[in-house]
């Protein structure tokens, strides 16, 4: 239970230090680790990962790959009906 907690916990600091960073961009990741107690790769690894979220042609985010989704759950419908007309 207490290393649920635990996480919980780091992953809070994280997401403060991350905001403050945001509101601070000259800062360094190793100054805010140190500020709020967090680990500077993991700070500067969200960074990254944040940069990196691009969105798709459907609005979403893509996070890992995504783009090889071709037809919307409407479209797909529409195949199906166009199939059993057939």
């Amino acid at each position: 239970m207490t290393d649920i907690r635990e996480k919980l916990e780091i992953k809070q600091r994280l997401d403060r230090a991350l905001k403050w960073l945001e509101e601070e961009p000259t800062e360094t990741a190793t100054t805010t680790a140190k500020m709020f107690d967090a680990n500077a790769v993991s700070i500067r690894s969200r960074q990254l990962r944040q940069r990196k979220y691009v969105r798709n042609t459907r609005g979403t985010l893509n996070r890992h790959g995504g783009n090889n989704i071709i037809l919307t759950e409407t479209q797909e419908l529409a195949v199906y009906r166009f199939c059993l007309e057939q």
